[in-house]
């Protein structure tokens, strides 16, 4: 499979990303209070390893109905 890059990308960009808030909001929902700074690097550090960043930009993709490259 080639790489496709065409000009003007962006590769520094961040499409999506989860705040601390975020993580605090579900943490208070969940456990009745907020996370110490221990526990919010806790998260930090392992959060991505629950992430399905792969299949959640592939799902993305066929939802949006995006067609491959020409041939």
């Amino acid at each position: 499979m080639e790489s496709y890059e065409p000009s003007g990308i962006n590769f520094e960009r961040i499409i999506y990303s989860i705040s601390e808030e975020d993580v605090q909001t579900v943490a208070c929902e969940q456990l009745g209070r907020k996370l110490n700074a221990e526990e919010l690097d806790a998260i930090e550090n392992r959060i991505g390893e629950h992430i399905g960043w792969y299949s959640t930009i592939l799902n993305t993709i066929n939802e949006l109905n995006l067609k491959p490259k020409e041939e």
